[in-house]
């Protein structure tokens, strides 16, 4: 009960700034692929037409299952990773309107593209998760809390979908990992109790911490650049992760990070929107 006021103030505030379109983006550019469009009873359904081979600096078909973006998609964009076999879109969650990159969150207009294609959707929240600040700020679970049900509420994200947070550096002391599971400590039964699964994104010492107390629900989200991090080799061998990313690459265009979803899970929190 301690963050309940200061939560629905938060959200008043987040959610304010999300109608007043401070979150909003240029809308997604015009599609010059050879994409057809088919029309449905709800919306028009967007289906590539596929090249015998991937354009450069895309994936081949069959590789990776999802790729998360933190710039805005493009139609060139979908298009390649559609045809490569993607499955699942994983976008970002912020702060409305104090975004610690421009674009992170998508707009409206990209939504409904991504939606058009037929994608499953993944959301994550970063807000300077790679300072250790971060999860020793005793305002950030209140502040974090608020955008990220202002903005699932935006985007009409169902109760049993997951919720990835950020842990973007190798916190593996005792002091460090006791800070970032006080921050989850606070931040996850908030969101379970929306009816929110919650998962980690980062590196393996955490992700063994926070399972182990209950703070995750989902099957951890292994980050590229925790590979030399504390227990992450460790995780990847026991097969105990739900996705694991890979080294950023540049497709159509557009900047991005591949990822493969472990056969051993099905739910790994995405949904359709």
């Amino acid at each position: 009960m301690r963050f309940l006021f200061p939560v629905m103030a938060a959200f008043l505030f987040f959610s304010l700034m999300i109608m007043s379109g401070c979150t909003q983006q240029p809308a997604a550019p015009v599609s010059t692929s050879t994409s057809v469009a088919t029309a449905t009873s709800t919306d028009v359904s967007i289906i590539p037409v596929c090249p015998p081979v991937a354009p450069k600096g895309c994936p081949e078909k069959g590789v990776y299952q999802a790729v998360d973006v933190s710039e805005a998609v493009t139609p060139k964009l979908l298009d390649a990773v559609k045809c490569a076999g993607v499955h699942t879109i994983i976008r970002y969650y912020d702060w409305p309107g104090h975004e610690s990159l421009a674009g992170k969150i998508p707009t409206d207009a990209e939504f409904k593209l991504i939606k058009q294609y037929g994608f499953n959707v993944l959301f994550v929240f970063q807000h300077y998760n790679q300072n250790f600040s971060t999860f020793t700020d005793p305002t950030r679970p209140e502040k974090d809390i608020a955008a990220i049900m202002a903005l699932a509420k935006k985007f009409g994200q169902p109760k049993g979908s997951g919720i990835y947070i950020g842990v973007d550096g190798d916190f593996y002391t005792k002091d460090q990992m006791a800070a970032v599971k006080k921050y989850f400590g606070a931040i996850s039964p908030a969101l379970q109790k929306a009816g929110f699964k919650v998962g980690m994104y980062g590196g393996g010492a955490n992700c063994l911490s926070l399972r182990t107390n209950g703070s995750t629900d989902l099957p951890c989200w292994i980050a590229a650049s925790s590979w030399g991090w504390s227990m992450t080799k460790q995780v990847l061998a026991a097969n105990d992760y739900g996705m694991k990313q890979k080294v950023n690459q540049m497709c159509a265009g557009v900047s991005l990070d591949y990822n493969t979803i472990n056969p051993k899970y099905t739910d790994v929190g995405q949904w359709k929107p």
